[in-house]
């Protein structure tokens, strides 16, 4: 059903009936009734132009919005460029001092492979000056200022029949007695006083016997300790080859007197 060009009613097909009602419904509308259905339920209003107010409230807005973005990414990378700055200054001293701990623990390596071949040198001397102590033919003995022993070889162990720990409790005057006693204390005097010595004299050893023994020594000051170091032989078969000899000779001269 045509209301006018521009509006339209439309029924299904299968309803006929109601074509008819419509039609016979919009014929009983006067002109004037249509007017005011077509005002009321048809009508459009129509705005044309753009309110300026509206636009510049808009750009304002999304202006704002830009500007603190920017802002806020040019702080961001202000800070940012700061950190990196930082970031840099301190990769730098680490850097730095990373090489100056290099350098250090290269000074240490050297210094310590250095002490290590000082020390395998020291230890190499030490096995070579107890190698010939061990191979000297008479006892060596090492006494600080206040006469206790303190060094010795194995040949005084073997020679005296003293232990190593024995040994370490012994003074100088434990083994000599009498005119060997006095004897041994002149010549230790002389070494003190002019820096060497020697003496023969009879050393007692454990069990109460006496070896007659020729002993030397001389003045050591070590990190200013003054020690007296000497080496004592056993002449007790020369010495008693001599006083038979003394003897035979003796009888002999006695013969050829009478």
């Amino acid at each position: 059903t045509i209301l006018s060009p521009e509006h339209v009613l439309a029924t299904r097909k299968d309803w006929p009936e109601l074509i008819s009602i419509i039609n016979k419904t919009l014929t009983a509308i006067t002109s004037q009734q249509h007017s005011q259905i077509r005002d009321r339920w048809l009508s459009i209003e129509y705005e044309h132009g753009i309110r300026k107010a509206e636009v510049i409230k808009w750009i304002l807005g999304i202006s704002c919005i830009f500007i603190t973005i920017f802002a806020v990414i040019l702080m961001w990378n202000r800070r940012l460029s700061r950190e990196i700055h930082g970031r840099k200054q301190a990769e730098t001293v680490i850097k730095t001092k990373n090489e100056e701990l290099e350098a250090v623990n290269e000074k240490l390596t050297a210094a310590s492979d250095d002490l290590q071949a000082k020390k395998k040198s020291l230890l190499n001397e030490k096995i070579f000056a107890e190698a010939l102590l061990e191979c000297l033919p008479g006892y060596l003995y090492v006494y600080d200022d206040q006469g206790k022993l303190v060094r010795w070889n194995k040949k005084h162990e073997t020679m005296t029949g003293y232990s190593a720990e024995e040994l370490s409790h012994k003074n100088m005057s434990d083994w000599f007695e009498g005119e060997d006693a006095v004897r041994v204390a002149a010549a230790v005097d002389e070494v003190f006083t002019t820096g060497y010595g020697e003496v023969e004299a009879r050393l007692l050893i454990k069990g109460g016997e006496k070896l007659f023994i020729r002993s030397n020594g001389v003045k050591l000051i070590i990190d200013g300790k003054t020690y007296f170091v000497g080496v004592g032989i056993d002449i007790t078969e020369r010495k008693q080859v001599e006083a038979e000899l003394k003897k035979s000779e003796e009888k002999y001269r006695t013969i050829l007197e009478t």
